[in-house]
């Protein structure tokens, strides 16, 4: 399935959604403006309203429109699938440590009604594009055609746009929301960032294109360091595909389950010198402060090896795109009185988020 979807989520397939994502990310802009003075506006949230409504029209087609309906359905729907109650960590740690028996039982961590949300959404969706012969450049798009080369059936057709929504708006959200707290605490770094956009609008006469926010290296730095310190999946689950031997600590049996602990990686001093300070920097071409050509610093938001994230493209052009859009117009500081200095996470969450929530004081430029 993974080498099926590829073609769906490289680099040609993301610049069809560029313009879709462009669109959405100025009536972001549009909805700052006009709510720049309130003091209540969280931040998180409103970054995975952004990423809903993206992702919901690039894999489902239809304008989500949570940025500037909080309460819609969709949203509330979103939010519903990252709910952490106790019972369903429960649920995620048999299912990792007992997989088979976990399969066997037919375990199902999402809540039914969620899942049955967005089947009936798919199938609706995909029923008025083959009655009306409707085409659109997006992700539901390449897996219809698969759909009609006998690649998938219409239930994983709806599975692979339900995945694809569920892996990316609250990862997102978090990637941008940890982005813009930086940039709030960091004025120069924020001037910095703003210069490199401007200049290159000026040469674009003030179009964006994918090639033209793709191309900003500064804005890719200021993304990789957030990452860094940041990873929105701060650890992973592997299981050990064979018996594999390691100098001094015997053999790992194969199927054993394996945490890599990435937020501790990424925070290590061997790899990265003052890890706790934000450097974007580290990440410019040919520089040494992340220790990375001694060290091999590890570097893995999005997973490594076969089972990498493959909507990493995807993910990095909504977060850049959001990004640019935001920073061109305004300039962020830190509500002092309802954010602190030094961030402290959510302990129960899938994603890395902010346990107080995230409030900023926002300025037109």
């Amino acid at each position: 399935m993974r080498q099926q979807l590829r073609p769906a989520l490289g680099s040609s397939s993301v610049r069809t959604m560029f313009a879709t994502t462009a669109r959405i990310a100025q009536t972001l802009v549009v909805y700052i403006g006009a709510q720049s003075r309130r003091r209540d506006l969280e931040w998180t949230d409103l970054m995975a309203r952004y990423a809903t409504d993206v992702i919901g029209s690039c894999a489902f087609g239809i304008d989500c429109r949570t940025v500037r309906d909080p309460g819609s359905e969709f949203r509330a729907m979103g939010h519903r699938a990252f709910r952490c109650s106790l019972r369903r960590m429960w649920k995620l740690r048999f299912g990792y440590a007992c997989r088979r028996i976990a399969d066997a039982m037919r375990l199902c961590v999402s809540e039914p009604s969620v899942e049955q949300f967005f089947l009936q959404l798919c199938q609706s969706t995909v029923l008025h594009r083959e009655s009306y012969q409707v085409v659109k450049r997006d992700f539901l798009q390449q897996l219809l055609e698969m759909k009609a080369n006998g690649a998938l059936d219409m239930r994983q057709v709806a599975g692979q746009c339900y995945s694809f929504f569920i892996a990316g708006f609250e990862t997102c959200a978090s990637l941008l929301s940890f982005c813009l707290y930086e940039l709030a605490k960091h004025g120069a770094v924020q001037d910095r960032l703003r210069g490199s956009i401007v200049a290159a609008l000026d040469e674009t006469d003030g179009q964006l294109s994918y090639d033209m926010v793709m191309a900003l290296g500064y804005l890719d730095q200021v993304v990789k360091e957030t990452l860094r310190m940041y990873p929105p999946v701060d650890f992973l689950f592997r299981v050990a595909s064979n018996d594999y031997p390691i100098d001094g600590f015997g053999t790992i049996p194969q199927g054993t389950l394996l945490v890599v602990p990435v937020h501790a990686l990424h925070r290590d001093p061997a790899y990265y010198p003052q890890p706790d300070v934000y450097n974007p920097d580290r990440f410019a071409a040919g520089s040494k402060l992340s220790g990375a050509s001694k060290n091999r610093a590890p570097f893995m938001p999005f997973g490594l090896g076969p089972r990498h994230c493959i909507g990493d493209t995807f993910g990095l052009m909504l977060v850049k795109v959001g990004l640019v859009a935001m920073v061109r117009s305004f300039r962020f500081t830190l509500d002092v009185d309802r954010t602190p200095e030094n961030v402290t996470f959510k302990p129960r969450s899938l994603v890395l988020a902010a346990g107080s929530g995230m409030y900023l004081n926002v300025e037109r430029v």
